[in-house]
């Protein structure tokens, strides 16, 4: 009875292959931009002694029966045909165009994001910031 060699083939380095290739696929694979809008919070109020020219703005939103939305900008009471006239004549001269909005919880967002889109259409370089009840409550 001979015993004959039986050949099998080695399949470890296959397989150090494989993982070398999976770790350079996995490294080199390209990140997703971000997507959405970008959001800017209220940051806190800075020491400095020196008097600001430019107040913030901020818009409130709040529920109302007779139209399904009040606008109030700077506590100034507008309507939704002048907000864009409004915004206009405020950022016009601004340097620094930041809007924070600050809207009801139980509004619908639906609202406050055609408010948003009627901001984005009068100056593509104002900045919106979203005032969360968070943030409302001081904590």
């Amino acid at each position: 009875m001979m015993s004959g060699t039986k050949a099998e083939m080695n399949i470890t380095p296959m397989i150090d292959v494989l993982l070398v290739l999976i770790v350079i696929f996995m490294i080199s694979t390209p990140e997703k931009p971000g997507t959405g809008l970008r959001a800017e919070i209220p940051q806190p109020a800075k020491t400095s002694t020196a008097p600001q020219s430019e107040s913030t703005i901020v818009l409130q939103l709040t529920r109302n029966d007779l139209t399904g939305l009040r606008i109030r900008l700077n506590q100034e009471q507008i309507t939704v045909a002048d907000l864009k006239t409004r915004l206009q004549q405020i950022y016009e001269t601004r340097a620094d165009k930041v809007l924070f909005i600050q809207a009801e919880g139980d509004l619908d967002f639906t609202r406050v994001a055609e408010v948003i889109d009627l901001t984005r259409s009068t100056d593509e370089a104002i900045r919106i910031g979203l005032i969360t009840e968070t943030l409302r409550n001081g904590g």
